[in-house]
């Protein structure tokens, strides 16, 4: 092996090794004896060799936990774990470094156009970054969606065509055509949405859905295979201590057994629990692994999803839904996602569990199987009525979202006209309504919970007492009882993630149809604009090759493909030449904004084509600028380059802006834009779109935001002739009807429609409609352009706000009385009668238990309730409304500065999750702490005693 090349050692000959270096100790210390009886062996060719060969097994195991670095040509800041060892990575030695530099100092995290990144952390693997996760995920999700599509549209047309409705057949399925960025399918027929009024329909097209958990399956195959192997190890090893206690108490029982046997038995009970221990945690590992990875895959999907909608999507999928898909919902895969293989662990560990105390009891455990099956129903009944819930809740949740989304972004008018109270109401209500549902689920799924806790105890009860009152011959002895209560006790662990399994089922199910629904929204149809590469000439579009832009017949509505919307844009037709200005203008809502939007691809098509030649850059109306620092939004994670950067700058008037901000372009621009004035955001939205060198550029209306003189220094240093973009093909949307003249073709739209095109020198000959439209503007502007042309405050004269804010940032309590009820029948006196004795000791058994089980459930019930009612609701309480009381008084100053992303994501995802969360944490905690006292007292309690006792009997009898 090259180790010196950085390649790791192998897993399967480091466990050969080792299964040669244990397996062969035997052997030798068998040499060894050999040679210390007969030094003569030592000196034998036999001898020697396999010394020499189990010497240098030794040594070569030892070495392959070791892997040699990379050279330095090869080395990348990658993480550790891909230069590690099979050891290492199995222990994760490889992570020590991190904890310990933490423990020295804060750990920080650089950014490469910021300042030099240090070194505290690695990069990601490549099979960890978005890129690769979502890559991923769309090799897998598209074919999958493509299937589907098929099958729908066969099974659709056969049921719109039975119900004699020919006319649905244009309606066919266009939701389930782009999903996921499906682009395989013909584009041979007319798609549109799924009409709302056929529930038969839709209901189909919900039953032929994808589902995504199927999906992380196939993502993550080897990962999952291994995992299960492990896990297989582990339940597998875990049946290996009842076995080991079984012989252990055997050997007790003999006194005439060897004690290296006693001494073998407990080392290998040690062993294969830390054993599993190292396997258990491996799997873990591998498996919280693969439930991040499918985090990452799922939210970069619905990122991008959200991108892709179609415009009546978009008014179906609210902003408040999108944050919960993203926070909630997906969070949720990420939860079920380690726990999978647990669908088959629990029944395979309760199969051998079962299977041992057949082993052990015979035909007496069949009763305990029985009570086991009886469960089973009642946990079904309570996952239906737990989903049933769970969907109502969703949807108030999304509610809820939306609603505080909507008072976020208009916070100025709802201060404006003192609207903060109602508002707070509202919301307030919708959240009792949510609350009063998690409220029932979180009661229900308590109850069932106490439940399959407490069914071991009642299996072991009558499996006890079938064997013994079975037969006169069955005896409960020390092997029998210790080695049938640790099977049960082993018990528990799958029947509780049994019920933890269905909550979370529930919970996975209800967001996997949201998460489905979503995906299957109607997307833009890529194929309504012609994107044609670099050099590649239009055929069939009747325009020639320096062609930039070509428009033919074209109409296009708001609505997606639905004929019957009114159509925005009719019969256009233009063409661009490479390195061509074109001016659009007309009047407001004639179509000049909506012109751009199709040559972009987001608009309807109803008929026509569009051809459009390389790389476009678009510059919108309203500028659209991120919570960055101002040279990463001119950057827009392009390349520094800082000739070109420069130049930019100067271009579009913003080094002037430069010198009064506090850091130069390495300033913090807030949540959109807030401490940069209109023509400053505007500025900063076309120097963005310049630095990105596209072919064609579409600027609507870029220069009604800046000043006279500002806007005439845009024009001619970037739009105009002689501007950056004078070998870029450009339209320009403008009502600046000065800078018209510089085009080389003028288009005034009207209603939707071209008007007049041509030159402005034979526009204006015509005496047509810019000839009008020219005049009517001058009569109506006269004593705007007079003021405007008279101010002289700059852009960069306006007060600059701080950008940096600070993101702000644990039922059982019974004591098990089983250890007391051994103790007693271990020291009960054996002077009565044997079946007496027996019967009784078995009904304080069951006495006891059944207190304790019914104690259990009702006291678990009970400090359920009054911890839901009390700390649930009140710290729901105690959160939520003086939140949102805190946010609807805060000043506008902290919206300025404070994304409304963050604030919506504190709203979203924190607050449901206090009454649901926290008490099973809570739970588990004080569950742990009470057994561990328990054990302290029942070993301080019972080993002293029996020892003093034992002294006493040894004393008397001196």
């Amino acid at each position: 092996m090259r180790k010196d090349s950085g390649l790791v050692t192998s897993g399967i000959l480091h466990l050969s090794a080792v299964c040669f270096v244990v397996c062969g100790a035997p052997q030798f210390y068998q040499n060894v004896r050999q040679g210390h009886d007969d030094p003569s062996y030592l000196s034998s060719g036999l001898c020697i060799s396999y010394l020499l060969w189990y010497s240098a097994l030794i040594v070569y195991m030892f070495l392959m936990c070791f892997a040699d670095p990379r050279s330095s040509s090869q080395k990348v800041r990658g993480s550790p774990e891909i230069d590690s060892s099979f050891f290492n990575r199995l222990t994760l030695w490889w992570f020590n470094p991190i904890p310990w530099k933490g423990a020295q100092k804060d750990l920080e995290v650089g950014n490469e156009l910021r300042r030099p990144s240090p070194e505290d952390l690695f990069e990601l693997n490549e099979g960890s970054t978005t890129k690769f996760l979502c890559d991923l995920w769309e090799k897998h999700w598209n074919p999958r969606m493509t299937g589907i599509l098929a099958l729908f549209s066969t099974f659709l047309t056969a049921e719109i065509l039975k119900k004699g409705s020919a006319a649905k057949l244009s309606s066919v399925i266009w939701s389930m055509h782009f999903v996921a960025g499906s682009r395989a399918v013909k584009r041979n027929m007319v798609f549109s949405r799924l009409p709302r009024e056929d529930e038969d329909v839709a209901e189909v097209g919900r039953v032929c859905h994808c589902n995504s958990n199927n999906s992380v399956v196939w993502m993550f195959r080897w990962e999952f295979l291994t995992a299960g192997g492990l896990k297989i190890a582990s339940d597998t090893l875990q049946f290996a201590s009842p076995f080991l206690l079984h012989q252990l108490i055997g050997f007790v029982s003999d006194l005439k057994s060897p004690l290296w046997i006693g001494l073998s038995y407990s080392i290998l009970m040690f062993v294969s629990s830390e054993l599993r221990s190292l396997v258990l945690n491996s799997y873990f590992y591998i498996m919280f692994r693969m439930g991040i990875k499918f985090q990452t895959a799922l939210t970069a999907a619905v990122y991008k999803k959200s991108l892709e909608l179609s415009n009546s999507a978009r008014r179906e999928k609210t902003v408040g839904e999108i944050v919960n898909l993203m926070s909630i919902d997906i969070e949720r895969f990420q939860m079920i996602t380690p726990q999978i293989q647990q669908f088959w662990s629990c029944p395979y560990q309760i199969t051998l569990a079962l299977a041992y105390l057949f082993v052990t009891l015979g035909y007496s455990a069949i009763p305990g199987v029985i009570i086991m099956v009886i469960f089973l129903p009642s946990n079904v009944i309570c996952s239906i009525i737990v989903k049933k819930w769970q969907v109502a809740q969703m949807k108030l949740k999304d509610q809820r979202t939306k609603m505080v989304n909507e008072v976020l972004n208009g916070m100025k008018v709802v201060k404006l006209y003192a609207w903060e109270i109602p508002m707070e109401e509202h919301i307030d209500e919708i959240r009792q309504k949510e609350l009063v549902l998690l409220k029932k689920s979180f009661l229900v799924r308590n109850v069932m919970d106490s439940f399959n806790t407490a069914s071991p105890f009642l299996v072991a009860l009558f499996s006890f007492g079938t064997y013994v009152l079975s037969s006169p011959e069955h005896e409960l002895t020390p092997q029998v009882a210790f080695v049938s209560l640790t099977l049960f006790n082993q018990l528990r662990s799958p029947m509780t993630m049994i019920a933890y399994l269905i909550s979370q089922t529930v919970q996975a199910v209800v967001s996997n149809k949201r998460l489905k629904e979503y995906f299957v929204a109607e997307e833009l149809d890529p194929t309504v604009v012609d994107r044609t590469q670099k050099g590649i000439s239009y055929i069939g579009l009747g325009c020639h090759r320096e062609n930039a832009i070509a428009v033919q017949d074209f109409s296009a509505t708001w609505d997606g493909n639905d004929s019957d919307r009114e159509t925005t844009l009719q019969d256009i037709n233009l063409s661009a030449d490479a390195g061509s200005l074109i001016a659009v203008v007309g009047k407001v809502g004639t179509g000049k904004s909506s012109l751009l939007s199709a040559l972009l691809g987001e608009m309807g098509k109803l008929q026509g084509r569009i051809g459009l030649y390389g790389k476009v850059g678009y510059v919108p109306q309203q500028p659209w600028i991120q919570n960055m620092t101002l040279r990463d939004n001119i950057l827009f994670g392009r390349p520094f380059d800082k000739r070109r950067y420069n130049q930019v700058l100067s271009a579009c008037a913003l080094k002037p802006d430069l010198k009064v901000l506090p850091h130069g372009d390495m300033t913090e621009i807030g949540e959109k834009g807030i401490n940069l004035s209109g023509g400053q955001k505007a500025r900063v939205s076309l120097a963005r779109a310049v630095y990105q060198d596209c072919d064609v550029y579409l600027l609507d209306d870029p220069l009604s935001a800046v000043d006279a003189h500002v806007g005439k220094h845009l024009f001619e240093k970037v739009i105009g002739p002689d501007g950056l973009l004078r070998h870029k093909t450009r339209i320009l949307v403008t009502h600046r009807l000065s800078y018209i003249k510089s085009a080389d073709e003028i288009i005034v739209l009207g209603d939707g429609r071209i008007i007049e095109s041509g030159e402005y020198s034979d526009l204006m000959r015509q005496r047509g409609a810019l000839s009008k439209f020219i005049e009517e503007y001058k009569s109506s502007s006269d004593s705007d352009e007079k003021e405007e042309e008279v101010e002289s405050l700059s852009d960069t004269d306006n007060e600059l706000l701080d950008s940096s804010v600070d993101d702000r940032r644990e039922s059982r309590a019974m004591s098990d009385i089983e250890e007391y009820t051994q103790k007693t029948s271990d020291e009960y006196d054996g002077q009565h009668d044997k079946k007496m004795a027996l019967g009784w000791r078995l009904g304080i058994y069951g006495a006891l238990g059944t207190v304790e089980c019914w104690l259990f459930l009702s006291v678990s019930f009970l400090l359920s309730l009054i911890s839901l009612a009390f700390a649930g609701l009140s710290a729901s309480y105690n959160l939520h409304s003086p939140l949102l009381h805190n946010l609807f008084r805060s000043p506008m100053s902290f919206y300025d500065t404070t994304p409304l992303g963050r604030i919506l994501n504190r709203c979203a995802k924190v607050r449901p999750l206090v009454p649901l969360s926290q008490g099973p944490h809570k739970g588990r905690r004080l569950s742990r702490r009470c057994e561990t006292y328990r054990c302290r007292l029942t070993m301080m309690l019972i080993v002293p005693t029996r020892g003093v006792r034992r002294l006493n009997s040894k004393f008397r009898k001196l």
